[in-house]
């Protein structure tokens, strides 16, 4: 026995079991019990996470079945499946390198409360009530890829009378090379959809360090549920029917406070048509075409090439009073 236990390569044996052992089998047990007891117990929520899975080998972590409600059942969060896959490799060099990171389907419930407070606020720390600390500098961290799948939001806001509700999906993510190191741009594409016809596409460059951000954008939207968003502000009139599509490219900077930069701006507008409350019509629009728009920010100007107007209709009265 005393031969055996010095033995390198015995104590060697069992260095291994037991970081096997405890990388697939303790390593789950610790995360899975830690993420339910965070959302459970110092948040109040009622929490499921169907499985964890982590290989020490290759260190990939994959969770599945994550889903968050409030105490009476209302949802705030589920998620399909998320893998993520880490590289130590790179923590000779100081950085924390997470080589790609999948999820897959997820689904978060946003609400505007009548208060003006949100509902996913109860997934965070509480405040401590201390002063914010002076701007820091970014922890050293790199993703190789993020990629989302079969995303959705299902947004409502009760502040606006009556409550406005939209669902925003399927959404797509993908993210590559970006990272907190100075002077690292990687690249990124969005694609969104709004309800039955509209849709965003957004696709680009950015960095972290200093923050930067390129997007060339393309979007369609229904002016109807526009108009239903901003109700409050035009209660004598109801758009009842039109498209909007947009196109240009979008530049943001906050290396020295925020700055917007917009080029090659295009809208237009077909089929609009505005009715008062009785559904009586007070504009049609077959046909409005803005090329050519600029704006720059914080400089406030606003810079228009042509807007051209086609088979336009105006109806207006002037009433008793």
């Amino acid at each position: 026995m005393r031969r055996l236990l010095k033995d390198y390569r015995v104590w060697f044996g069992l260095l291994v079991l037991g970081y096997t052992l405890a990388g697939f089998l303790w390593v789950p047990w610790l995360a899975k019990s830690q993420l339910l007891s965070y959302f459970r117990e110092a948040r109040g929520l009622e929490a499921e996470l169907a499985q964890v899975q982590f290989n020490p080998f290759l260190f990939r972590l994959r969770a599945d079945g994550l889903a968050v409600r409030h105490p009476d059942g209302r949802p705030i969060m589920t998620l399909g499946a998320v893998d993520l896959d880490f590289d130590p490799i790179w923590l000779f060099r100081g950085i924390w390198r997470v080589q790609s990171l999948h999820l897959s389907a997820p689904e978060l419930s946003v609400q505007r409360r009548a208060s003006g407070s949100w509902n996913f606020a109860v997934l965070l720390p509480p405040s401590t009530g201390e002063p914010a600390p002076a701007r820091a500098e970014l922890p050293r961290l790199s993703l190789g890829e993020l990629a989302i799948n079969d995303g959705r939001i299902g947004y409502e806001d009760l502040t606006r009378t009556p409550a406005f509700r939209q669902e925003l999906g399927p959404i797509k993510l993908q993210i590559a090379e970006l990272s907190t190191l100075p002077d690292r741009r990687g690249d990124y594409r969005v694609d969104l959809g709004l309800g039955d016809t509209g849709r965003v596409h957004v696709a680009g460059a950015a960095s972290l360090t200093p923050l930067e951000v390129d997007a060339q954008f393309e979007a369609q939207v229904p002016l109807s549920r526009v108009a239903a968003y901003v109700a409050g502000a035009l209660p004598s009139l109801r758009v009842t029917r039109g498209t909007a599509t947009l196109d240009g490219n979008l530049q943001l900077a906050g290396v020295e406070g925020f700055g917007l930069r917009l080029r090659d701006l295009g809208v237009q507008v077909r089929d609009l048509a505005v009715v008062d409350p009785d559904d009586t019509p007070v504009l049609a629009i077959d046909q409005l075409d803005l090329s050519q728009g600029a704006l720059d920010w914080p400089q406030r100007r606003v810079r228009i090439q042509s807007l051209a107007l086609a088979d336009t209709q105006l109806h207006t009265w002037l009433n008793p009073d």
